[in-house]
């Protein structure tokens, strides 16, 4: 028995604490919250999403057709012959689905066919003849399967393999045959489990697409059920309760039945007929930001992610398009340059049996409207009107300036 005069002991929590809701309590909610993966994707899944789906086809497609569209602009003296290989092997378009399908699988990669035939062998460019490379063929991570990665921290290829396996045929192929191109960044415990190669994009836009999907086919739904009739029928519990289910819809049938031949609904004086209709205000904002999130997580403005005009939607600007493509410019020079250096050094020595040095820029991912091209030159020349009249420059100088603006935008001169 406790002793009469001994105070109870009571627990002290620091912070706040609120009893009701079980804040900062053991009965709190986010206590119990933990951060987990819900699913693994498999190559099938992710091959479904972006294949059936248009929003996520979307968030892989337009930066990957924007960042490579426009492709370079090859500067050097050879840059027809060049260019003409690039054709022949397709590059563009192998940059392009190889780009694509790291990111719907998490790594893809160029495997380059030459005349010496040998894949398991080490690729030898010195020893390439002209015209030596077939094609080019692009697999995903999955129809090329990585042969134990190396391991070794102090290795210039740690987390890479010195073999890959094409699924389907099985063939043996060697590194020096294969330009990687891997997805989304992660951590070494998430390469681990991806055999070293990165994350799909849908890892982290799953949720944020799924979640708009959703939301679109609800508010679908609702449409179907604008108007609802109301039927209000005397006695209807009790003809129910005595297993005349049949005889109440019969008599809903005829009333609509009746409401479709004459216009109106016809009941009996007891009965009582009322049309509900629902209000939809609201709800092309929730899908509005619903598409707002994907754009967000996938860092792609709402006007090219939907290809529309900007209007509504919190109008997407001109800031925010010329900040997707300096991204877009910063991918192509870390990411495309790199690589594209390899294969300028293989088509050189398959074209002019030797590795020379290919200069080239990238072509403008922004491209100006006719107004913005207009002003553009309205001010070149109020700005060369001064220099002439100041004597600054001299006729000869300006007409060569206005000669490489004109080259430089692709824009046909115009005679007087």
């Amino acid at each position: 028995m406790a002793h009469p005069h001994r105070k109870k002991k009571t627990l002290q929590l620091d912070g706040f604490v609120n009893i009701q809701k079980g804040l900062g309590t053991s009965k709190d909610a986010q206590g119990r919250s933990r951060y987990a993966r819900t699913r693994i994707f498999t190559n099938t899944e992710l091959s479904t999403l972006y294949s059936t789906n248009w929003l996520a086809n979307s968030v892989v497609d337009v930066p990957v057709e924007d960042s490579l569209r426009n492709w370079r602009e090859i500067t050097s003296n050879n840059a027809e012959e060049i260019e003409k290989e690039e054709k022949r092997l397709n590059l563009r378009k192998s940059f392009e689905m190889a780009e694509k399908w790291a990111k719907v699988f998490g790594g893809a990669a160029i495997v380059i066919i030459s005349d010496d035939d040998t894949l398991d062998k080490p690729f030898n460019i010195n020893a390439l003849s002209i015209g030596g490379v077939k094609r080019l063929v692009v697999l995903d991570r999955y129809n090329l399967v990585s042969d134990a990665p190396n391991t070794n921290i102090l290795s210039d290829r740690y987390g890479e393999s010195e073999y890959y396996t094409v699924a389907r045929g099985g063939e043996k192929v060697h590194y020096t045959r294969v330009v990687r191109f891997d997805g989304e960044e992660s951590t070494i415990e998430e390469r681990t489990r991806n055999n070293y190669w990165g994350n799909s994009i849908y890892e982290k836009l799953y949720a944020p697409i799924e979640n708009s999907q959703s939301s679109t086919q609800l508010i679908n739904g609702l449409l179907y059920e604008s108007n609802i009739d109301v039927y209000k029928i005397k006695g209807l519990n009790q003809l129910v309760a005595n297993g005349q289910d049949a005889l109440v819809v019969k008599r809903i049938q005829m009333a609509h039945d009746l409401k479709s031949t004459v216009n109106g609904v016809v009941l009996d004086a007891e009965d009582d007929f009322v049309k509900k209709g629902n209000t939809f205000a609201g709800l092309a904002d929730i899908d509005d930001k619903m598409i707002q999130k994907v754009s967000g997580a996938s860092h792609i403005p709402v006007t090219k992610l939907l290809g529309i005009a900007p209007s509504g939607l919190n109008s997407t600007g001109e800031s925010d398009l010329r900040n997707y493509y300096d991204n877009l410019s910063t991918i192509q020079e870390s990411k495309y340059s790199p690589k594209l250096k390899f294969f300028d050094d293989l088509m050189t020595m398959s074209v002019f049996g030797k590795v020379q040095e290919v200069d080239y820029e990238w072509a403008s991912l922004w491209q100006k409207s006719d107004k913005e091209a207009a002003d553009t030159r309205l001010v070149n020349a109020q700005t060369d009107n001064i220099y002439l009249n100041n004597g600054v420059l001299e006729d000869d100088e300006v007409r060569s300036t206005l000669k490489d603006y004109y080259e430089l935008n692709n824009v046909a001169e115009t005679e007087e």
